[in-house]
Order: C-alpha cells, then sequence, then structure tokens
C-alpha cells in the first residue's frame, strides 16, 4: 500500500496497523511535482517516512536537469549510509527523469515504475528493450 506523507502521522500509523493486520507492506511517499530538492532535504524526507513507519520509502522530484537523477541517487546513497535500510523507490519525473525509470538501481533506486498498457509512463517493454541495449538486464 503507497500512503503519501502529507497525510500525516495519524492517518499512517491507521494504515499501517491495517497493512499489518494483513501482512502487507505499506509504502511512505513523497511527490515534489515543482524540482528536485537540495541532498540534505531528500535524505531528511526519507528519514522521516522511516520514522512514521514505512517498510519501504518512495520519493518522486521533477527533474530540470540530467544532473537531477544524479544528485537523487547520491542523497540516496548517503541516506543508506546514515541508516536508512529499508528499500528506497525514488523517480525522477520529466523528460529529463526519463533516465531514473530506465535505469534508477544505477541512481540506487531498487524499484520503478513503468508501464504495460497506455499511460504517460514508460511501457515495460521499452525499458526491458533499453536496459538490454544498455547491458543493464540482469
Amino acid at each position: 500500500v503507497d500512503v503519501e506523507m502529507r497525510y500525516g502521522k495519524m492517518y499512517i500509523q491507521s494504515i499501517r496497523e491495517e497493512c499489518q493486520k494483513y501482512g502487507v507492506a505499506l509504502m511512505i511517499s513523497y511527490h515534489d511535482l515543482v524540482h528536485t530538492p537540495e541532498s540534505p532535504e531528500i535524505i531528511s524526507l526519507l528519514k522521516k517516512e522511516v520514522e512514521l513507519g514505512a517498510d519501504v520509502c518512495k520519493v518522486s522530484f521533477v527533474a530540470e536537469t540530467y544532473g537531477d537523477n544524479d544528485r537523487l541517487g547520491k542523497a540516496i546513497a548517503e541516506a543508506r549510509k546514515d541508516g536508512v535500510e529499508i528499500p528506497i523507490v525514488s523517480i525522477s519525473a520529466g523528460p529529463k527523469g526519463t533516465l531514473s525509470r530506465i535505469c534508477g538501481d544505477v541512481f540506487g533506486s531498487d524499484g520503478t515504475f513503468v508501464s504495460t498498457g497506455k499511460t504517460h509512463q514508460i511501457h515495460i517493454d521499452d525499458v526491458r528493450t533499453l536496459r538490454k541495449s544498455l547491458k543493464l538486464d540482469r
């Protein structure tokens, strides 16, 4: 279950209790649809998600430059050194963030979001083809 961090501690706790009751993992997410913040803010957000009881952390930011993908990856690496030990899904949205959808693992993400139909997400078949061409397939 994916719940937005903005809903607050009380709401998230009630969702967490339901997830635990049924053995379902809780993903706590944060979205900034304007830009990618600096590393200290990203690290702080990930730590807050852990504090709120996430089984999986998720952050999604709009990439204004290709370097935003790298900055997000470096922040994830720092957060892991700083004690965030649970899986992290990170996404850089927008045209310059497409790299994070194709090779998010290169930038430290434990997962990504793709499409199996007609949506704004990159299609899984395209991701597989690109990963194979780039020798990123495992």
